[in-house]
């Protein structure tokens, strides 16, 4: 199914109504949804899940490939990798992409920026283990230096900025926030692990979408607590 979707318009069901046998039907979908924001609305399109085409001058480490997420800091170029159960790190590269030094050995999720620093987040599902942690970066005229790190409980998957600042986090077991004053608190729980959610928005009315493998979640967080709606395309 190709080009956007609107996935306000798609099928409607009560994850609680939907059997064991259609999960794991959903777990073999080829298709994995990710969802954007166009204009105020909720689109899917399918997943590509391709590295980041840097310039050529970047001096990728041998053996890592390519990274997957990166952010341009005043001290340099954040470059994040991740391979699953093979590792991933951090990396921070001159403006020209001359590798300076590893900051976090880990798989990285995601990068944001919050006013003169960046929000890291790291982790793996892989078998019976599943931990995931956000690192805060601040930026000075030195470079980045890691300056709080907390646990999330589970890996992150995605993470999109609310308007408030705060950073809304998709996780194999469900959704959290992380405050600006940097305290997670666990919004909606929920079993994803079978989807493989890759990516989160949140529109006007406070409704979170969340892309992942054969469906998508609406999740509305004014709700107390919150609700959550599976959607599945025509």
């Amino acid at each position: 199914m190709k080009g956007e979707q609107d996935v306000r318009s798609w099928k409607r069901a009560d994850p609680a109504q939907v059997s064991v046998t259609q999960q794991f039907a959903l777990n073999y979908s080829p298709c994995t949804w990710s969802i954007s924001l166009r204009d105020g609305v909720p689109m899917a399109t399918e997943h590509d899940d391709q590295p980041l085409d840097l310039p050529k001058t970047f001096q990728l480490r041998p053996g890592m490939g390519s990274p997957r997420v990166a952010q341009r800091g005043r001290a340099g170029v954040l470059l994040g990798y991740n391979h699953g159960e093979w590792g991933g790190a951090l990396l921070v590269c001159s403006n020209d992409g001359t590798i300076q030094r590893e900051l976090l050995d880990d798989n990285i999720v995601a990068i944001l920026p919050a006013a003169d620093r960046f929000m890291v987040f790291s982790g793996l599902s892989h078998l019976c283990g599943d931990r995931g942690r956000v690192v805060e970066l601040v930026e000075d005229d030195s470079g980045f230096h890691a300056s709080r790190m907390t646990e999330l409980g589970s890996a992150p998957t995605a993470a999109v900025i609310e308007p408030g600042g705060a950073i809304l986090v998709a996780t194999m077991r469900g959704l959290l926030r992380v405050t600006t004053e940097f305290h997670v608190h666990r919004l909606h729980d929920s079993d994803w692990a079978m989807f493989y959610p890759v990516s989160i928005v949140v529109d006007g009315t406070g409704t979170a979408y969340v892309g992942m493998r054969g469906i998508a979640a609406e999740v509305n967080l004014q709700s107390e607590p919150p609700t959550e709606t599976w959607l599945f395309p025509h």
